[in-house]
Order: structure tokens, then sequence, then C-alpha cells
């Protein structure tokens, strides 16, 4: 097999998201450019100079305010502030990188990692408020309905990432988060887990699926029975280690 080149890596990558465009709009699902995507999207109506991080120093590109820019908040964001298992030492050079080349970083941390809005606090409140424990406080897990949700005004992006929490606390292994759908009673379920136990292989068991650290399902229970049945299925994978 021969390697791709940039170029055709580029028009394979475009083919994918027109396809998965196609698909969503057929379906009648929403969805979101965010981060880097983003960036290239509106600033550059195309692929952004991100892309050629890894090969600057070949093409004698120098790194100018926008490259980096978008180098750094692509890598920031890829890999959670650089506290994602997905962290590699490169990262942090790229992201040295940017920063030498008169990156403000800070601005870009607080936007995308610390700010948040009165009713994202409210949300994050009343999730640990509601949260279960397993007996031995390996896994959490929380839930938030709907009509609260409307009554509090929240949107799509205050419930962004609300799993990832989880991971903060003390001695849990596996956090599982359930968010009501807008149309019907079913449950988005989000799961987040510490190595070695693989949450895709939790949600596997509800029809959904992800990456080992991070997966999602739909589950179409009320919410206790819901929370009961995800809880043993994270039992069960974590018992494996």
């Amino acid at each position: 097999m021969n390697e791709l080149t940039l170029d055709e890596l580029k028009i394979i990558e475009f083919n994918i998201l027109k396809h998965f465009d196609a698909f969503c709009k057929e379906h009648n699902i929403r969805y979101y450019l965010a981060y880097g995507t983003l960036l290239g999207a509106i600033r550059y109506k195309k692929f952004i100079p991100y892309y050629k991080v890894l090969v600057l120093a070949d093409l004698d590109v120098e790194m100018d305010a926008a490259i980096a820019e978008a180098i750094y908040v692509g890598t920031a964001t890829d890999t959670g502030c650089f506290k994602f298992s997905n962290t590699t030492p490169l990262a942090h050079r790229i992201a040295a990188d940017a920063i030498e080349a008169g990156l403000d970083f800070l601005p870009h941390n607080r936007t995308f990692f610390e700010a948040k809005s009165k009713v994202r606090f409210m949300i994050e409140r009343k999730m640990f408020d509601d949260m279960i424990f397993s007996d031995n406080g390996e896994v959490c897990c929380s839930h938030l309905e709907r009509a609260w949700l409307n009554e509090i005004g929240a949107t799509d992006d205050d419930l962004d990432n609300l799993s990832t929490l989880t991971m903060q606390l003390e001695g849990v292994r596996c956090g599982i988060i359930l968010t009501q759908n807008k149309k019907d009673k079913a449950y988005k379920v989000s799961v987040r887990s510490h190595r070695p136990a693989d949450a895709s292989r939790i949600c596997q068991n509800f029809g959904g699926g992800g990456h080992p650290r991070a997966a999602g399902c739909t589950v179409d229970l009320p919410a206790e029975e819901a929370c009961k049945a995800l809880m043993a299925a994270a039992a069960e994978e974590l018992a494996k280690w």
C-alpha cells in the first residue's frame, strides 16, 4: 500500500465530511463544527494550516500568528489542555512552537477550559448533588431531566463534556452521565473511564460505542433503571482489571 500524500489525505477527509453532512441532512440530525475545523471553515474557507504542522520545516514555511493560533487551539482542545491520555511529547512540542512564535495562549485556555456560564454552573451543581455511587465508589452516575434543563434555559453548549468532570472525583474509575433527549424520554448516555477500563465496551452493551476513554449510547428506560443497568455494566468491565 502506497503512503498517501497530504493532498490525497485532505481529499479523503473532505469526502468523509460530505458523506457525513449528507447523512445528517437526510435524517434531520443537527451537528456542529468546532475547534480547528470551525476555524478552518470560518477563517480560511478550507483546510487550515494546522495540517502543515509536521511539515512546516520541510516546506520552509514560517509560523505566523494565524498558524500559531490554529495549531495551538487544535492541539490543546484535542488533548483536553494536555490532560487526556492521547497527549504525547509531540503535542507539547507543537504547543511550544506556537508559543515561541508569539502566541498568547492564556485567553484561549480560559475560553476553552475555564470560562463557564451561570447555567453551566447550575447544571454541574445539580449533576453532583444527584450523583449516586457504587458500593466501592469506583462507578458514579447522574442524570439530567429535560424539563429542568428547559426551565433554566440550558443550551447544547452548556451540556458539553459533563461526563469528563466525573473523572476528577477521587476513586472513581468510570463516570456515567444521562441527559434526557429533547424529542423523547430516552437518555443520551456519556461514559468516561480511566485506564485500563474500556468505556466503549460498556456502551456496546446498549447498542453504542466510542473510544476506550470516552463512549456513548442511548437508553430508553426510566432514569433509575438506566443508571442501575449502566452501573452494572461498568462494574462488570472494571472487574476484568
